[in-house]
């Protein structure tokens, strides 16, 4: 009897610690899910008329936080699409700033952002999400290849930070590729708001060594008042052999957005390559996480006109 019931005490204790462990770690699953479609007509895609978007990401964010003030954790992005890894980092977090080892974005481009409408800017539209010219006015970076970084805790509103990518070496194994080895990012931002006018602002600095060989200078700033929000952007690669900036409006009013961006690339330090990009969108929070919006987009890439035009139908969660 004593021994059944030391056992099931032993049993009782194991399961109770295991418990308490395994409650001091949190994990937060989240991404989201974009369907768009529309019309579009440029060179490369004039057999196509029709425009399809089907992009999402599952976000895994394991953490544990320690009586001591340390912070220990992971970021993991899965494809939706395709069940594959896109971004995976581990991190330590303290009083002292934050210190990432992984495959993930560095300190380039943390600090810079653009103002455009809902669906029409970065990686949002139609014109990056299928393969169309698409401006980057924030400048070239080590994207997810494997780096280590710091970056600093906020003193009021300000911040920094550094990438270092040490070594090229097999893909598969999320290591660097050639062209990013031996490269080197930092950016540094400020942000705070001075009664009700709010203001940010960010530059970022890109070497990439052995086979590129290349610099990249980036900055952004914006202003934002009465539900209005204007922002500039600026690029420069190489020296300004290859540069380009942006400028962005939008306007929030309860659930609606409404913007307007335009982005233009230039050539051989200021001379203007015929290459841009514009865009103009409404969208209307639905729900909480539930986003959707119409876009049209114009442009050239310097050979062929562009245009595309439709609806998209966003869930964060």
């Amino acid at each position: 009897m004593k021994k059944g019931l030391l056992a099931t005490s032993a049993v009782a204790l194991a399961l109770t610690m295991t418990s308490a462990k395994a409650a001091e770690w949190s994990m937060d699953v989240g991404g989201f899910y974009t369907v768009g479609v529309g019309i579009m007509s440029d060179g490369v895609y004039s057999d196509q008329s029709i425009a399809l978007v089907n992009d999402g990401e599952i976000h895994f964010d394991p953490s544990i936080s320690l009586d001591n003030g340390l912070r220990f954790g992971a970021h993991v992005e899965m494809e939706a699409q395709t069940g594959t890894i896109d971004e995976s980092d581990a991190f330590v977090k303290g009083s002292f700033g934050e210190v990432r080892i992984g495959a993930n974005d560095g300190a380039q481009g943390k600090y810079l952002s653009n103002v455009c409408p809902t669906f029409t800017c970065g990686d949002d539209g139609f014109f990056d999400r299928t393969g169309v010219n698409s401006i980057d006015t924030n400048g070239k970076n080590s994207s997810d290849d494997m780096k280590i970084s710091y970056f600093s805790p906020s003193f009021a509103g300000f911040g920094a930070g550094v990438s270092y990518v040490p070594t090229d070496g097999d893909d598969a194994a999320r290591i660097s590729s050639d062209v990013d080895a031996n490269s080197f990012e930092a950016g540094a931002g400020y942000s705070g708001d001075f009664g009700s006018v709010s203001f940010s602002a960010g530059v970022g600095y890109y070497h990439a060594g052995l086979a590129a060989e290349e610099t990249n200078f980036g900055g952004t700033v914006s202003v934002g008042f009465g539900g209005i929000t204007i922002g500039a952007q600026y690029q420069s690669n190489d020296g300004g052999d290859d540069t380009a900036f942006g400028l962005g409006a939008t306007y929030d009013t309860g659930p609606w957005n409404f913007g307007v961006h335009y982005a233009d690339g230039l050539d051989d330090g200021g001379v203007s390559s015929d290459t841009w990009n514009a865009g103009l969108g409404a969208s209307y929070a639905l729900a909480k996480g539930v986003t959707a919006g119409a876009t049209l987009e114009f442009g050239d890439d310097g050979t062929d006109d562009q245009f595309a035009g439709g609806g998209f139908l966003s869930m964060s969660f």
